[in-house]
């Protein structure tokens, strides 16, 4: 009987782990990611086992260093959130980037870039999610890159020119349209977020079909996938890896019911 408790113990506990994931609802807040955002001030750790992160906490004026550049909390990239639920790949992404902010370099403002994968992990994107329709292309598509856009900088703090171009790229350039994900950007910034709870923080969510990426998704699991993001400046960029396999297959639960089932039944048979 014992190693039969035991064994509902673990099943009990992979049901509970797969209970987390529950869809997540893409409305640009982090109520799904981190709990509701004044109930964990200064606190980012994500709620579930199953989300991947990359956390950092920086405030300062527009001379603030970032990396690679410039910019402070107007062009910070707080946060990233991974996680996939399903069929579903979701992302949230926070920074103190307003997502209306206008593209225009010569007056030093800078728009938001894309959400951009990169599943061979070789420091070049292979697919980017467009967020803005800076470069014409479809706000909310998911594209397979042939060229991307760069930011500001050749190398950290150093500013790129026709001799040093830079290598950070922040959204797609040219590409083909694979279908559309569900996204959100927030206007309205959430406050009392990290150690400087007086900064705006505005949340990106995306929602995306991992069978958009067709048979490179299955391919890319073994070795995981480099999700980034940046506005186009590329004064700060904020990456994580990704890797499918330490999300909890529904399968695995299913196998461990059937032993469970098994030993109650040859139990039964010995009384």
């Amino acid at each position: 009987m014992r190693s039969i408790r035991s064994i509902f113990a673990i099943v009990a506990g992979s049901a509970s782990s797969l209970a987390l994931a529950a869809p997540i609802t893409v409305d640009g807040q982090l109520g799904d990611w981190i709990g509701a955002p004044h109930a964990r001030t200064a606190d980012w750790t994500p709620l579930r086992s199953t989300t991947v992160s990359a956390l950092e906490d920086q405030s300062g004026a527009l001379g603030t260093y970032l990396s690679p550049g410039y910019g402070g909390q107007a062009y910070d990239a707080e946060a990233m959130y991974a996680e996939q639920n399903g069929g579903v790949l979701n992302i949230a992404i926070v920074t103190g980037l307003r997502p209306n902010n206008p593209q225009n370099a010569a007056g030093n403002s800078f728009a938001p870039g894309d959400i951009l994968f990169d599943f061979n992990r070789d420091g070049t994107p292979d697919f980017g999610l467009v967020l803005t329709s800076t470069v014409g292309l479809t706000v909310g598509g998911l594209y397979a890159g042939s060229s991307w856009n760069v930011g500001l900088w050749s190398s950290p703090g150093v500013l790129a020119d026709a001799s040093h171009p830079s290598p950070y790229e922040v959204a797609v350039r040219q590409g083909g349209l694979l279908g559309m994900a569900s996204f959100a950007y927030a206007g309205t910034p959430v406050s009392g977020l990290g150690a400087y709870g007086s900064d705006a923080h505005y949340v990106i969510e995306a929602a995306i079909p991992v069978a958009l990426f067709g048979s490179e998704w299955s391919r890319a699991m073994a070795g995981g996938i480099d999700i980034s993001w940046a506005a186009y400046c590329a004064n700060d960029i904020i990456q994580l890896t990704l890797d499918p396999h330490s999300v909890p297959e529904p399968g695995s639960l299913a196998l461990a019911g059937l032993g469970l089932a098994g030993l109650i039944k040859l139990r039964r048979r010995k009384r």
